[in-house]
């Protein structure tokens, strides 16, 4: 272990078992998730199992300041696809503009 921190020019941190509080990051991260899940649960707070998955999500696809990239993208190193980036295909509907085309074109046909 000690060549990977010294590879990569970090130390090793002990800190005691449940006490996240030693760690500020660790801290950071539980903060946000409370407060995106706040969002979302009920009065009572039972159902927050039920959003965790999203807020995760949203958690993992978000830019974050400091490095400019999401996790996401750095885990995958790619932008993640979301459903609302691909169209779904739906036959346009006819605008007012195109009715009046066809009406005066079938007119000026009858015309001559």
């Amino acid at each position: 272990m000690d060549i990977h921190t010294s590879a990569h020019g970090t130390q090793r941190k002990f800190i005691t078992p449940f006490h996240s509080e030693a760690n500020g990051l660790v801290e950071r991260f539980n903060r946000t998730v409370i407060n995106m899940l706040s969002k979302f649960v009920n009065q009572y707070r039972t159902n927050r199992d039920a959003f965790l998955p999203q807020v995760t999500f949203a958690y993992n696809t978000t830019v974050q300041a400091t490095t400019g990239f999401s996790l996401f993208e750095w885990i995958y190193g790619r932008v993640p696809n979301f459903p609302f980036d691909y169209p779904i295909p739906c036959k346009q509907p006819e605008t007012w503009n195109h009715k009046l085309e066809k009406k005066n074109s079938k007119t000026s046909k009858e015309e001559y």
